[in-house]
C-alpha cells in the first residue's frame, strides 16, 4: 500500500516536472522570438533583408503550432512578409501577411517598416485596409472586418450641400446583383447598416451614392466596378465596427438573418425583406428610377452632364516688336489719335519723328466670350467660344487693308482634356490642358510721339501692333467643380497669331464659369 502511494507521488512529481520544463521551453522560445524581431529591425536598417529573413524564419519554425503566443507568432509572419517583399517575392510576402492576419486579426503593420508600397501590399493581402479603396465625394473609412450575421455599419460625410438622400449599394458573397440600404442623417454625416441577412462569410463589397432634391445623382464614392471591401469572418473580430457615438451592433438571431428578397408589391414588415430595400405601407416598393444601376455596357461609368455652357474672359499680354518710324506705312503698326480715329496722312509726318516704340509686355484686348462644350468622354470636352474683344484697334485702315477683321470679333474651336477619374462627374479640383484655333483681334497699343509737318512740337498718338487674325493656341490650368454641374476654371494660354497681319505671340490668362446639363 505504501509503495503504491509512493509510486503515485513519483508519477505526479514527474508530470509536474515535465509541465514545468515545457513551460520553460515555451518561455524561452517566446523570448527568442521577441529577440529575433528586435535584431531583424537592426538588419532592416542596414538593408540586409536576407539576413533578417533567415533570422525570422528560424524563430518562426521554433514557435511551431503552440510554442509562442498568437500575437508574437503573427508578428514574426508579418515581418517575414516584409523581408520577402523587399527581396522581390510579392506572392510569398502576401501569403505571410495573410497567415499573420489569420493568427491575430488585430495585428497592424510594423511601424518601423511602414512605407507606401509595403502598406499597399499589406492592405491588399489582408483585405483590411484602413483607407478607402474607392475615392469620391464622400469621406468614408470602411470597417477593417465584421462578424457574419451582424449588421455592418456604414458612415459617410460630404461637404456637398445638395445631397438630400444617401444609399449604400452592396453585394455580399454569393449575391449576383447589388442591393441597397438607405442611410439616415447621423451627426455631421449619414449612417446606417447593411442588414445582417446579407453579411455572410467572405467579402462584402459596396459603394455609396447621394441624390439631390430632384432625385439626380449629386455625389458618389465608388461604383459597381470600384467598391469598398470588408472581410466578413465567421468568428468574432477585434474592435467591432460601429456608427459614431453608438455601440457595436449585436449579432442577429437566426430569424433575423433570413433573407426573404421579396419582389415589388409583396407584403413586408421591414426594409430588409424587400429586393429593393424599401418596405412602405406593408408592401415592397420599387427601386426609384434615379437609383437604377447604370447599363452594363457603360462599364460602371458615373452619370455626368454632357452639355456645358458658360461665360469666359481672357486678357492679352503682348510684347510688340520695338522699332522706329512705327507710324510709317508697312511697319506692322497702325496709328490712331487718342480719340480712336486713324491718324490722318495730311499733314504728313516728319521723317525720323514718326514714332519710337520699345518692346515691353503690354496689355491688349480683353476677350469676353460665351462658351459651349460637349463632354465627349469622361475627360474630353469639345466646344466653341464666340464673343467680343474690348480694347481692340479702333481704326478702319487696317481692316481696309485686309490686315484684320472689320469687327472686334473672337471665334474659336477648342478641345480640353481634364485630368482625373471622371472629373466632370464629381466635385473637386482637376488640372486641364487645351488646344484651340480660330480668328480674333490681337491688338496691342503703344503710346508714341510723332511730329507733323507745319505743326509745332510733337503729339502723343497710339501705335497699334495688329497681328492675326488667325491664331492657334495651347495652354492649361485648373478646373474646380463646386458640384457635378457647376465648374470654375482658370488658366493661361499661349496664342500664336498669324495671317495677313503681323505675326505675334500673346500670353492670355483666362477664366470661365460653366453649368452642365
Amino acid at each position: 500500500m505504501r509503495s503504491s502511494s509512493l509510486a503515485r507521488a513519483a508519477a505526479i512529481a514527474l508530470g509536474l516536472l515535465l509541465v514545468t520544463e515545457h513551460a520553460r521551453a515555451d518561455r524561452r522560445t517566446e523570448t527568442a522570438a521577441v529577440e529575433a524581431l528586435k535584431r531583424a529591425d537592426d538588419d532592416y536598417l542596414q538593408s540586409d533583408f536576407a539576413k533578417a529573413l533567415r533570422r525570422l524564419q528560424v524563430a518562426e519554425r521554433a514557435c511551431g503550432e503552440a510554442s509562442c503566443t498568437n500575437p508574437t507568432h503573427a508578428a514574426l509572419l508579418r515581418d517575414i512578409g516584409t523581408m520577402e517583399l523587399r527581396l522581390g517575392h510579392a506572392e510569398t510576402a502576401a501569403s505571410a501577411f495573410r497567415r499573420a492576419a489569420k493568427l491575430d486579426p488585430a495585428i497592424e503593420l510594423n511601424p518601423d517598416y511602414d512605407a507606401k508600397d509595403l502598406r499597399e501590399a499589406w492592405n491588399a493581402a489582408v483585405a483590411g485596409a484602413a483607407a478607402p479603396v474607392a475615392s469620391g465625394d464622400f469621406t468614408h473609412r470602411p470597417a477593417a472586418a465584421q462578424s457574419a450575421s451582424t449588421p455592418l455599419p456604414v458612415h459617410v460625410e460630404t461637404a456637398n450641400g445638395d445631397v438630400r438622400s444617401v444609399v449604400v449599394k452592396y453585394r455580399g458573397e454569393g449575391m449576383r446583383t447589388f442591393r441597397r440600404a438607405a442611410l439616415e442623417p447621423k451627426g455631421t454625416g449619414w449612417g446606417g447598416y447593411v442588414p445582417c441577412a446579407d453579411v455572410v462569410p467572405g467579402t462584402l463589397r459596396y459603394y455609396v451614392q447621394g441624390f439631390d432634391r430632384n432625385g439626380e445623382l449629386a455625389a458618389s464614392s465608388g461604383d459597381p466596378t470600384r467598391t469598398f471591401e470588408v472581410p466578413i469572418r465567421s468568428g468574432a473580430v477585434a474592435d467591432a465596427p460601429s456608427l459614431p457615438g453608438e455601440p457595436p451592433p449585436p449579432k442577429c438571431s437566426a430569424q433575423d438573418t433570413q433573407a426573404l428578397d421579396l419582389d415589388r408589391g409583396a407584403r413586408c414588415t421591414e426594409d430588409r425583406q424587400c429586393r429593393s430595400g424599401t418596405c412602405g405601407g406593408g408592401r415592397c416598393k420599387a427601386v426609384p428610377a434615379f437609383e437604377q444601376e447604370e447599363p452594363a455596357q457603360q462599364g460602371g461609368a458615373r452619370p455626368r452632364a454632357r452639355l456645358w455652357i458658360g461665360v469666359a474672359g481672357s486678357l492679352d499680354l503682348t510684347a510688340p516688336p520695338s522699332g522706329s518710324e512705327v507710324c510709317a506705312p508697312g511697319s506692322g503698326y497702325w496709328c490712331t489719335t487718342p480719340e480712336g480715329s486713324d491718324l490722318a496722312s495730311s499733314p504728313a509726318l516728319v521723317p525720323r519723328q514718326r514714332g519710337l516704340a520699345s518692346s515691353e509686355l503690354s496689355p491688349g484686348g480683353v476677350h469676353v466670350l460665351a462658351t459651349i462644350d460637349y463632354a465627349a468622354t469622361a475627360n474630353l470636352l469639345l466646344g466653341v467660344r464666340v464673343g467680343y474683344v474690348a480694347n481692340a484697334y479702333p481704326g478702319a485702315a487696317a481692316a481696309a487693308a485686309g490686315k484684320t477683321l472689320a469687327a472686334a470679333f473672337h471665334g474659336e474651336a477648342r478641345g480640353t482634356w481634364v485630368f482625373g477619374d471622371e472629373p466632370m462627374a464629381r466635385s473637386g479640383l482637376a488640372p486641364y490642358v487645351f488646344v484651340a484655333a480660330g480668328v480674333a483681334h490681337f491688338d496691342t497699343p503703344v503710346t508714341v510721339m510723332v511730329a507733323q509737318q507745319g505743326v509745332a512740337g510733337q503729339r502723343a498718338v497710339h501705335a497699334w501692333f495688329v497681328s492675326g487674325p488667325a491664331f492657334g493656341a495651347a495652354g492649361g490650368g485648373a478646373r474646380y467643380a463646386f458640384s457635378p454641374r457647376i465648374a470654375f476654371s482658370t488658366g493661361i494660354g499661349l496664342d500664336a497669331a498669324l495671317g495677313p497681319g503681323a505675326f505675334g505671340l500673346t500670353v492670355s490668362p483666362e477664366l470661365s464659369v460653366q453649368y452642365g446639363f
